[in-house]
């Protein structure tokens, strides 16, 4: 009686470059998954000539945390907010040319993140040349690095020409969809706070640029609130019930009133619609209503016409 010829494995005969090929056309959770079919594949996956052409787009966001009770006191984070699969990102920053505790996260946009490095601390015995700008509040003198986590591509950006105490919000604009260009957008403001213009980094030209506000004298931005970047203009919220756009050339600048009320505000985006959200407090039980505005692209002309509430308590 003959024996049954041994089954054979298909995927043996496949090369490196074609199990590749094939990796990088899956989604990314399960190409995390497939790092657990054996060692070869963990290797292959993790291999660092293999992961810049695999899938590395993550539902997630980045978070720091301070402790007294370790060193680095300051300690970054990758939360992967589907809770499947492990990431390739590690929030470490070991890519960057300082530090991960002398790195501050300012901003994200869709996948680049914005940090301010810190030159070394010149009582920790590192002398500082005092080349980058300082916070305005004492801090070491800095720069800003706008990076790639997943590739660890990193980019460090020249100092602006204004004064670095003028410049209090830095905000981050990219759109991978329209191009591999970026922009920094600096809000340059004076000793009340109000904007005086805007200096703009370009990726395409490395270079600065600054225009001087088109928005009016009392125009004061909520400088802890979040920016959107959407159809080429940055939305920052204003104090006094508004929200400004300028685009990355500096040549429209338009204004958006918004409902007053006593609550806050946040600027947001979902499906590529973008969405003021609401707190408003109502004087009975005091009962709080979170309102999602649409504000339609054809809005962005000058006012908000129409208002459409998705949510409710």
């Amino acid at each position: 009686m003959e024996e049954a010829p041994a089954k054979r494995n298909p995927a043996a005969s496949l090369t490196d470059d074609l199990l590749v090929e094939i990796l990088r056309r899956l989604p990314i959770r399960s190409v995390c998954r497939f790092k657990c079919v054996s060692r070869s594949w963990r290797n292959l996956i993790s291999d660092p000539a293999h992961r810049k052409k695999l899938p590395q787009t993550l539902a997630g966001f980045f978070y720091e945390s301070l402790s007294g009770e370790r060193f680095p006191v300051k300690a970054h984070h990758f939360t992967n907010v589907t809770g499947k699969g492990v990431p390739f990102i590690f929030p470490s920053f070991s890519f960057l040319p300082v530090p991960s505790d002398d790195v501050d996260l300012l901003d994200s946009c869709n996948g680049l993140l914005l940090c301010r490095c810190h030159e070394p601390d010149p009582h920790n015995g590192d002398e500082s040349d005092e080349s980058g700008p300082s916070d305005g509040d004492g801090f070491r003198p800095f720069h800003y690095v706008v990076c790639n986590p997943a590739t660890k591509k990193w980019v460090m950006l020249p100092d602006g020409s204004w004064a670095s105490g003028e410049a209090r919000t830095t905000r981050l604009a990219f759109d991978p969809a329209v191009s591999s260009q970026f922009h920094v957008v600096q809000y340059v403001v004076d000793e009340a706070w109000c904007v005086t213009g805007v200096g703009i980094y370009s990726s395409k030209t490395a270079a600065w640029s600054f225009k001087e506000s088109e928005w009016g004298d009392d125009v004061m931005l909520h400088h802890q609130v979040r920016s959107v970047f959407l159809d080429g203009f940055l939305h920052m919220l204003t104090v006094l019930d508004g929200i400004t756009l300028v685009d990355m050339d500096g040549k429209t600048w338009r204004t958006i009133p918004v409902p007053t009320d006593n609550g806050p505000h946040e600027l947001n985006t979902a499906n590529d619609k973008f969405f003021l959200a609401a707190s408003i407090k109502l004087r009975v039980a005091c009962v709080f209503l979170m309102l999602m505005m649409l504000i339609p692209s054809s809005c962005r002309s000058g006012s908000l016409k129409t208002m459409v509430l998705m949510n409710g308590h």
